[in-house]
């Protein structure tokens, strides 16, 4: 089976019989998701998705808009397409999975069993999004970022701030500049969550993403802020997991 240098694979799992891709927030990388094997059933295999422009994708210009993130990253994993798959994604990531999903449907090939959306409220709500002013200007970036998500690790070292700072900008443009392309719904499940404390997703943009698929919805809040999907706490892997085993015997029956 072929390689993709958008997946972080550290090892392939010979008993899966399902696979979850991860797309992480704006600003994030693969490692967000190298430990959630160990909390996942025998029969899954976690693929952290790497997007250009981070670690050992670092010489690359990350993308600025969703929609060819979305595409691009479809390209890349028709190798690994051999088990059925769901797709999850964390915030910005989350718009990324929704529309790599539209995608999927529109070529008529094999889709993901479902698409798990986390801390991301419906793709035709505009709230919570950037200005496109506020991206262009460090600080204002910054301040934006910590108001509604807290102060990010390691940025008061000019360092760190200098490595990530233009992925972060990219990642946000790409935030700001998205406009939902209305289409028929999805006939792919999808599952949204999202953390009671998150000041970034009300509880009515969460369950707006019912309009997005024909197929099974559950919108579930559960205990955390806006990176409760990272909380042990929260039990949102647990919850995961029993959703992927669920859907591997429902594929297998």
């Amino acid at each position: 089976m072929n390689q993709t240098k958008w997946i972080e694979r550290r090892n392939a799992n010979p008993q899966a019989r399902i696979r979850l891709f991860c797309y992480p927030h704006a600003g994030g990388a693969a490692s967000a998701f190298q430990t959630w094997q160990q909390s996942m059933p025998e029969t899954v295999e976690v693929c952290p998705v790497q997007p250009p422009g981070r670690w050992a994708r670092y010489h690359e210009s990350p993308f600025r808009r969703v929609e060819p993130a979305a595409a691009s990253f479809v390209e890349a994993i028709e190798s690994l397409s051999d088990l059925p798959f769901v797709f999850f994604g964390h915030s910005l990531g989350a718009l990324v999975m929704f529309e790599a999903t539209r995608l999927l449907e529109a070529g008529g090939g094999q889709r993901p069993r479902a698409c798990v959306v986390g801390a991301r409220g419906a793709p035709h709500v505009d709230a919570g999004r950037p200005a496109r002013g506020i991206v262009a200007d460090d600080e204002c970036l910054l301040a934006w970022v910590t108001e509604r998500y807290g102060q990010i690790p390691g940025f008061d070292d000019p360092g760190v701030r200098e490595l990530f700072l233009p992925v972060l900008r990219a990642d946000l443009e790409a935030f700001a500049h998205y406009a939902f392309a209305p289409a028929p719904p999805l006939a792919t499940p999808l599952f949204a969550f999202s953390g009671d404390a998150d000041k970034a997703v009300r509880a009515e943009d969460l369950n707006a993403w019912r309009e997005h698929t024909t197929g099974s919805f559950e919108a579930t809040v559960l205990p955390g802020d806006h990176f409760f999907v990272h909380d042990q706490r929260s039990g949102f892997l647990a919850r995961l997991a029993e959703l992927l085993e669920k859907l591997t015997i429902d594929h297998e029956s």
